[in-house]
């Protein structure tokens, strides 16, 4: 009789935790959106702890800049931000890193950080609106914390190549980024029509920016391809898709000037 009693106990508490799940489904499903919630801020604070490790790692050199330079690159992070207010809210304070390497790269971290090689400045970003483009979809990137999810592990050091296999995105995700720097620039009151120059950029060097790519040589091809679909979405034509305007400020010459006083390459190489 006892037995009977306590699973008759049982099944009580059990329909009863049955029938909550039914009539209250919402906060079965709350309760795992914010263990994943979480889950997913505590990933993110591990990505971006990894900055530190990075510049860290034997063989990674962090050139120095000068204030007016921080300053320079700090105000087009303002100017793409405020400009875009109503979608970027995320207040954080943007630091920036020019790693001296002959590799052509770019990358951010969720907690504001934009690195950037010096190979990719030097001999790439030709123009400002170039730098503004690769700058546009990193912030995106940042606000929007697109950074998918892949296994890290706990290192004292990572290298270049470890650390972008792990920021790598899904074409889906780069084609959405893509998009929203375009808008971005656009909003700013920049020709954003740079951005296909950019991506044009990579493809026509793909081999240079193989390590950006993760050895997929087609795949910036691809981001090409589906990047003038949606530009010619938006009303621009082919040939209006050619009419860059190649414009830089003062303050572009001397950031790159002053890349090459922080130690960049040789002479050979700067001239």
């Amino acid at each position: 009789m006892e037995k009977f009693s306590i699973l008759i106990i049982l099944i009580f508490f059990i329909s009863c935790s049955m029938i909550q799940d039914v009539f209250h489904p919402e906060k079965k499903n709350n309760v795992l959106a914010s263990y994943k919630k979480m889950e997913d801020r505590d990933y993110l604070m591990h990505l971006s702890a990894l900055g530190d490790h990075y510049l860290q790692t034997p063989g990674i050199k962090n050139l120095k800049l000068g204030n007016q330079s921080l300053e320079y690159l700090t105000s087009i992070y303002m100017k793409l931000t405020l400009e875009n207010e109503l979608y970027y809210t995320k207040k954080i304070q943007p630091s920036f890193y020019i790693i001296d390497s002959k590799t052509p790269f770019t990358f951010s971290l969720p907690n504001g950080k934009f690195f950037f090689s010096s190979e990719l400045i030097h001999k790439y970003l030709k123009h400002e609106d170039i730098l503004i483009s690769v700058l546009s979809a990193e912030i995106f990137r940042v606000q929007y914390e697109i950074y998918g999810r892949k296994s890290v592990v706990s290192i004292g050091y990572i290298d270049t190549e470890r650390l972008l296999s792990l920021l790598r995105l899904s074409e889906k995700n780069q084609t959405e980024i893509d998009k929203w720097a375009f808008y971005t620039m656009k909003r700013a009151g920049y020709d954003a029509i740079a951005y296909l120059s950019w991506l044009q950029i990579q493809n026509r060097n793909s081999m240079d920016f193989i390590l950006q790519h993760g050895g997929d040589t087609q795949k910036i091809s691809r981001q090409e391809f589906i990047f003038k679909k949606f530009i010619v979405g938006q009303g621009i034509s082919n040939d209006d898709a050619q009419r860059f305007e190649r414009r830089s400020s003062v303050d572009f010459y001397n950031f790159k000037k002053e890349l090459t006083r922080a130690g960049y390459g040789n002479k050979n190489d700067r001239e």
